[in-house]
Formats: structure tokens, sequence, C-alpha cells
């Protein structure tokens, strides 16, 4: 919920490398009190066990992201007035950049409150990160996310990066469950809601990485080797001889692979299902045939457990399966029969059209 005026601010850069892993915006002091949330008229959670320690200041962007904001620390980092410093998380979220101008609202609180009940995050190493050590509980370091970051309001698939013994992690919010009677319809839809001290964290860690490391976490193996994403897709192609195609491939990669990029529990919750077949086609000269066999040479490439070898297999029939794709090409999409591409079948088509290089 956000008041109904808003205010201008530019985008500017922590000034220390450590705001990064508080998840905390900062602002100068004037800017930072515009934003408290008022103890007088607020509801009676979650004040009554901070209310005479420290003030909540609650700001609100595109009527989704909720943010904490403080002023900084220390008097030799400043903040310029009308500025808002955020970390390369915050931006990422809000797609916007260093020097651009965003809108923001106080945020109120529903009347009877959102509490987190439970908080599902998957947990990665940051790439600088230096490997723990030591092996951790994952209830030790679901504690000390909690206690991190409690009275912050998150809402889901939201990213935060956060430091314990010297180690950084990023963490993805696969799930918020809200206390069963709080909450508002608006906010239960958008799944946000705020850590308290009570709040359960449920760590989630890909098995290549962290599997070992953390003892009781649950595991989720990422069908693409360990240090794969979207970014770094162009450099794949261009070492398989591919360049000018970036964009279709990943367009490929994400609608083929997305229900299978995600831990099974948040796939199933929200219902995903596997994609199993996928049709390339394009005009003649849009070389399909030979973009195909590149396609299944990246996906052995990039894939971290991948068999080619299956027999005696039906796309579908009594018994699902889910492990099986298959991919068809032709230039001549309105001579198949459409019962082979109906949903759960071939169901997914992607034309290809001429290099854009």
């Amino acid at each position: 919920m956000a008041s109904s005026s808003s205010a201008p601010f530019v985008v500017a850069e922590h000034t220390s490398s450590e705001h990064r892993f508080t998840n905390l915006c900062y602002c100068c002091q004037g800017n930072t009190r515009q934003f408290v949330v008022s103890l007088s008229q607020g509801p009676p959670w979650p004040f009554t066990t901070i209310q005479k320690k420290k003030k909540l200041y609650l700001a609100i962007f595109d009527g989704k992201n909720v943010f904490s904001i403080q002023y900084p620390p220390k008097k030799d980092e400043k903040v310029a007035k009308g500025h808002i410093s955020l970390n390369p998380e915050h931006c990422k979220s809000l797609d916007v950049s260093l020097g651009d101008t965003i809108l923001l609202q106080v945020f109120a609180p529903p009347p009877n409150g959102f509490d987190v009940d439970v908080l599902r995050i998957m947990v990665e190493l940051l790439l600088e990160s230096s490997t723990p050590t030591q092996m951790m509980t994952a209830s030790t370091l679901g504690r000390k996310f909690r206690n991190t970051l409690h009275h912050q309001v998150f809402t889901e698939y939201q990213r935060v990066v956060f430091a314990y013994k010297e180690s950084s992690y990023a963490c993805s919010v696969v799930e918020i469950s809200l206390s069963e009677n709080e909450g508002i319809e608006s906010l239960r839809s958008t799944k946000q809601g705020m850590i308290r001290k009570r709040t359960k964290v449920i760590v989630e860690v890909p098995t290549q990485s962290l599997g070992a490391l953390i003892h009781g976490a649950e595991t989720f193996k990422s069908i693409f080797r360990e240090g794969f994403n979207m970014e770094s897709l162009e450099e794949e192609l261009i070492s398989l001889g591919i360049g000018g195609m970036t964009s279709q491939f990943a367009q490929i990669l994400q609608s083929t692979f997305g229900s299978r990029m995600v831990p099974p529990s948040q796939a199933k919750r929200l219902n995903l299902k596997h994609v199993r077949g996928m049709l390339l086609y394009g005009p003649p000269g849009a070389i399909v045939a030979y973009i195909s066999s590149y396609l299944m040479k990246l996906i052995r490439l990039l894939s971290s457990d991948l068999s080619s070898k299956l027999s005696n297999c039906n796309i579908d029939g009594m018994k699902e399966l889910n492990n099986i794709f298959i991919i068809a090409t032709t230039n001549r999409k309105e001579l198949i029969d459409e019962a082979l591409l109906r949903e759960g079948r071939i169901e997914l088509h992607a034309k290809l059209e001429y290099p854009d290089e």
C-alpha cells in the first residue's frame, strides 16, 4: 500500500561497498524522514518490539518493490539531497541505472499486518566471493539471513546479497508464505511480506556449488553447468562459431528450459509444465536444420547432466515423461499435421529469421 504523493529521486551508488550487503537504500537525513512509518497512526505490529529502539522508513517504487531506507551510519558517508543510493541488485530489479530519476512513495503497512511465516530462498556464492572453508548448517545460514534482514519487506523473486563468515552469497526469494490471518488480498497475490524474528527461512542450494558445504539444505541441481547465465550466452555461441543470433538463441533457451531452471518446489507450486517438443521453422536460406544442430551442441555444452541416448519412448501417453525433449525442423510448417503441434507434443514453435549481423 502506498500514499498518494510521490517524490523524485536521482539514483546514486552506495558510498561504501559494505552497504551492498545490508539490502538498505540510503538517503540524506532530511529525505529519509519523509518515508517514516507513523507509529501513532500505524498498526500495533511490528513496532511492539522496536518502537522504542528505532523507526522504520519504507518506500515503494512502481507500486510493487518496497525498500527500507536509512541515512548513512557514518558522517563521512553522505548522500546528496534528492538522491538515493542503491546497490547493483536494486538497480537490476528496478531496471534503472546510475543517474536515472525514479519516483518513490511512502509505503503504508496494512492494518492487520503481513508477517512472513515461511521464506524459501535459493542461495549461491557470489562469483567474486571466497568459498566457505567450514561446513555450516542450513538453519544457521537461514537464521543469519533472517537476523540481518529482519523488518525488511520482500517480494517473491527478489534478489538480495548478504555476507556471512567472510563469504558473500546471492539469494533469490523463491517463495513467500504469509501468516494465516495476515495480509490483504493484494499483498497475498503479489507475494509480499515483512521478515520477522519468528519467520522460518528455508535454504535451497545448487548441488554443484554449495550442496556439500551447507548441511541440511534442500538441494536443487540446475540443468545448466555451474557459472552459466544468459549474460554469457553470446560468448558461448561465439565459441561454437555462431554470431548474430544471440537474441534468437536466448529466446529459445528461455522458452524451452524455463520450467527446468527453477527449483521443483517452485515449479510445482506455479503449476509449470515442461515443454516436451519444439519446432524450428523459417524461410529457405535461414539454415533451420543447421541451427538446430548447433542448438543441440549448445545444450550439450551448457548442460550439467544431459543424456542424448533415448530409446523406446513416446512423446505422450499413459505415463508422463518429463526427461524427454524433441526438436523438429521444417521450412513448410503449414504442411505438418496439427495433431503433432498441439500442447503436450511439439508445442513450442520458434521462427528463425536470417542473422541480424
